[in-house]
């Protein structure tokens, strides 16, 4: 019994975590491409993805939507993108001015995280258009020219120069120091992280779901009837007895 429960609970929770971080995606020059990363070292060669012409200036993917957010020249656009190839045209969206160094699309929370010069700004963005004013968060320095924000764990990727490095941020303050990480050569104008897909173990199929129940008030009767029976017998024998 105790058994069929624990299968249930462990069915029924919702046991699924945050994707692993499974690679980037960025920009250098001309080109767009990525390369396997864990969240601290670069796990394989790197591949060469879509040309670009002009060259972006800050970029992040929403996978789950297919659709990839750039910057170039003053102004933000999107663009349908598999992972690999681009699926369809560009759409132009809002104005930026000054020119953004680096953006990072918080998806589930509506907002749009973003550097321009010394300086981390916020704005909410509904995936079209901006829905509110800015609010200014950090001093950086020096100046950024790519980042990525992991909102689940609470990190911010970014990158100055030649060097990629990460910090703690909660979507307002940077709550601890910076880490250097990888080298880079050349310098990246846009990047976002890949996350690998959540095995599908958090939502059980229906099925499941009622074959277990079943199996468990199968077994809840099991255990009355044994019971019944064992107090019946019980009973009798103690009679005889005495």
């Amino acid at each position: 019994m105790r058994t069929l429960v624990t299968v249930l609970l462990l069915l029924l929770s919702g046991a699924s975590e945050a994707g692993l971080i499974s690679g980037l995606l960025y920009s250098t020059g001309d080109r767009l491409r990525s390369v396997g990363f864990d969240g601290s070292n670069f796990t394989g060669a790197l591949t060469e993805l879509e040309s670009l012409s002009p060259e972006w200036t800050a970029l992040s993917y929403d996978a789950a939507s297919g659709q990839l957010f750039y910057a170039i020249d003053g102004r933000l656009r999107v663009v349908g993108f598999d992972g690999t190839q681009f699926t369809g045209a560009l759409t132009e969206l809002e104005q930026i001015s000054p020119n953004w160094t680096a953006l990072s699309y918080d998806v589930a929370n509506s907002l749009m995280y973003y550097a321009i010069g010394d300086r981390l700004r916020v704005v909410g963005f509904d995936g079209t258009q901006f829905t509110g004013a800015l609010t200014d968060l950090e001093v950086i320095s020096p100046d950024w020219t790519a980042m990525s924000y992991d909102v689940d764990a609470g990190l911010m990727y970014y990158a100055i120069g030649d060097r990629l490095r990460v910090v703690g941020f909660d979507g307002q303050h940077f709550t601890g120091p910076l880490t250097e990480l990888e080298s880079l050569s050349p310098e990246w104008t846009g990047m976002s992280l890949l996350f690998a897909a959540t095995p599908p173990v958090g939502v059980p199929e229906p099925a499941t779901v009622a074959l277990v129940a079943l199996a468990v008030t199968v077994g809840c009767r099991s255990r009355r009837r044994v019971g019944r029976i064992k107090r019946h017998f019980g009973s009798s024998t103690t009679g005889g007895l005495a």
